[in-house]
């Protein structure tokens, strides 16, 4: 059995923590919470909401089963229901009884069963896309949800992304970044314009950017694609993906494409 030590047992014992003790509400929002949370003010659909658990992450963090073959960065959990997600919901019972950092069924992905019911028999889009995104870059057709990480930027739930969201960096580096790089992957993915503005708040050293201000990806003709390519302490590259209106991942042609910028810039 692989175990984590280190930053990512340190930010799976946090949030293990956090999860143990949460009501619906404000009553978990003690420091660092608190500024993390205040980051965002979404409107209308974008609205947070408190009333459903915070994701902060789903994936096997300690490498209780193995260690992750690709790491994601997501802009939030989404949207949130009762049944799942809330105070008596099925995912929140489970992690009740083993521990967020231990429940391998408390997502779309992991659970479909539970998440179709809700949704008229469909998959979610976005694990759909992103498994699919995996297994075409890890060039395997068996890549499932348990060999994949996936952070959000911001944890706490809401039925879209409206605003700005721009969580304080020190938080990001502490409870992101500094497990993502002891996590043996040479790429970390980010979807989301608000990635960039991260990575780029965290002076992170930028390698590469393509997109409507510059030149376009190599070999694509759509004008809107912006990528940018960051390094890391660890020397990992974080490969920012994003398009208007879409922080999902990019479809069989462009990553192929990125596939080839990554490899030109990779250490």
């Amino acid at each position: 059995m692989i175990t984590s030590s280190g930053e990512r047992a340190r930010v799976a014992d946090f949030w293990d923590e956090v999860l143990a003790g949460w009501v619906p509400g404000h009553g978990h929002l003690m420091p660092p919470l608190d500024r993390w949370c205040e980051s965002y003010k979404g409107q209308g659909d974008g609205v947070v909401d408190l009333d459903h658990y915070p994701d902060p992450y789903i994936g096997d963090l300690r490498g209780l089963n193995g260690e992750p073959r690709l790491v994601f960065l997501g802009l939030n959990p989404g949207i949130g229901y009762d049944s799942l997600q809330g105070d008596h919901g099925t995912w929140t019972k489970r992690i009740r009884a083993a521990g967020y950092s231990r429940c391998f069924e408390r997502s779309p992905a992991e659970d479909p069963v539970s998440w179709k019911a809700l949704h008229k028999g469909k998959e979610s889009a976005y694990w759909r896309n992103l498994t699919r995104f995996a297994r075409r870059w890890l060039d395997d057709p068996h890549v499932g949800v348990d060999q994949l990480l996936n952070f959000e930027l911001y944890p706490w739930h809401s039925k879209k992304v409206v605003g700005r969201m721009r969580p304080p960096v020190d938080l990001v580096d502490d409870f992101i970044w500094k497990p993502v790089q002891e996590v043996p992957v040479d790429e970390v993915f980010a979807f989301g314009r608000g990635w960039l503005d991260v990575c780029r708040d965290l002076d992170l050293e930028e390698i590469a950017t393509w997109g409507p201000e510059t030149a376009p990806v190599p070999g694509s003709t759509m004008k809107h694609w912006r990528v940018s390519l960051f390094r890391l302490p660890s020397e990992q590259v974080v490969v920012v993906s994003s398009q208007m209106g879409s922080g999902s991942p990019p479809g069989l042609e462009r990553t192929k494409l990125l596939k080839e910028v990554a490899a030109d810039h990779r250490s």
